[in-house]
Formats: structure tokens, sequence, C-alpha cells
């Protein structure tokens, strides 16, 4: 069990246990993209328990999650448990979410100094830009792994790699 105060883990949603179908129904914060999950973390008592998701379902429009262990829930079907992913991973996610809206978010380098912040986003074709104001300039920036380090939802902020700075 991990510490809920622990900054490592980001809130996707919440689920509700279903007994009849021993299954997680998933409801999302965002557009998702759950492809290739393998663990979810739910909290119980202010601490993360992970379950490892052995299959992802889609029924009637609802995403849904086979989990191993799922009997250890018998106290919480039909309660919203709220459910979480490791950071690290949520951030490789989050660039590819598909109506994802960072307007507003601080961008940093990698350094640690602050950039600007996020003015507007583009959606040009197979390809999302941000716009980046800062004090005396404005630069459009790809939005995708190849430029963006990391983005934290929580903190608000979008961590641009080092390189991109220097173009």
């Amino acid at each position: 069990m991990y510490n809920i105060n622990s900054l490592h883990f980001s809130n996707i949603g919440y689920c509700i246990a279903d007994p009849v179908h021993k299954i997680l129904k998933f409801f999302s914060k965002n557009n998702f993209k759950n492809d290739n999950i393998r663990f979810i973390f739910l909290e119980f008592n202010s601490f993360f328990v992970p379950f490892k998701i052995i299959e992802v379902l889609n029924k009637k429009n609802i995403m849904c999650f086979k989990i191993e262990d799922f009997d250890v829930l018998n106290d919480y079907f039909y309660k919203k448990m709220n459910i979480y992913i490791e950071q690290d991973e949520y951030n490789e996610r989050v660039i590819e979410l598909i109506d994802f809206d960072v307007n507003g978010f601080n961008v940093i380098c990698e350094d640690g100094v602050i950039y600007g912040s996020i003015c507007d986003v583009y959606d040009y074709p197979n390809n999302k830009c941000i716009c980046v104001k800062g004090d005396c300039f404005e630069k459009i920036i790809p939005f995708n792994k190849y430029f963006i380090k990391s983005v934290d939802v929580n903190k608000k902020e979008v961590v641009l790699l080092k390189a991109v700075l220097q173009l």
C-alpha cells in the first residue's frame, strides 16, 4: 500500500464495483487513452491499493476493468471509489489525450526555470500545438513527446525539453 499523500499518483476518475459481472465500471475525468494500463490504484482509508488489470472491456459505452483479487472489494460493492495511476504513466498518457485542456498551465524548462504560460491550443491536422506566451514573446510548440518532457495536471505545469528552447 502507498500513502495517499504521495505525489507519485494522479487521479484519472472513479469506478463502481459491480459484483454481478465482477468488473469495475470506470468513469474517466478526461478522454483518457487507456490501452496497455497494467495497474490501477484504488483509494481506501487514505492509502493506495494496487490492482492488476486482467482485461479492459467496453459495455454499453462504459469502460470496465476486470481485475485480479476482485473479491477483496466486498465492502465496496456499488460504492464510488477514486482510481489513480502512477504519475509517470499519467504523464505519458496525458500528452495523448484528445480533448485535454492545458490553457493557463505554466511552461517550465527542464532545469526549473519558468518559461511562460499556455495561452492557446491549436489543433492542426495530425499535430496539436500549444501557444506559449512569455513577457516579451509568443511561441508555438508542438504538443508531443518529442518536445514535452512531462505534464503535471495537479500542478498545472508542462515541462519542456531543454533543446526546444534553443530552437
